[in-house]
């Protein structure tokens, strides 16, 4: 592959996780509160900037490393809230 291909799947890799995200859910495959994923942004794109610049560097991608661990934590946890949002709330109201 080499680094700089790395580099470039690995953009392509983040934006279309986020567009897989948005298309989920004005297509309704997901809620809406999936879309707080977002929030993640820019710690993908810290991620993105810092491989651009550093790609070649092993020891200098160490923080993109850590943004990528943040970006996809984060995503991963608005997505799993975004997931059991509806069913507290169905919850609640049969309890109403």
């Amino acid at each position: 592959l080499g680094k700089r291909n790395a580099y470039r799947i690995f953009l392509i890799l983040v934006i279309t996780v986020y567009a897989m995200i948005i298309f989920g859910a004005l297509a309704g495959f997901t809620n809406i509160y999936s879309v707080g994923c977002l929030v993640s942004i820019p710690y993908a794109l810290k991620a993105i900037r810092e491989l651009k610049k550093n790609y070649e560097n092993s020891d200098a991608v160490v923080p993109a490393m850590a943004a990528t661990v943040y970006y996809s934590r984060v995503t991963s946890l608005f997505l799993a809230v975004s997931m059991m949002v509806p069913v507290f709330q169905q919850a609640f109201i049969a309890h109403i």
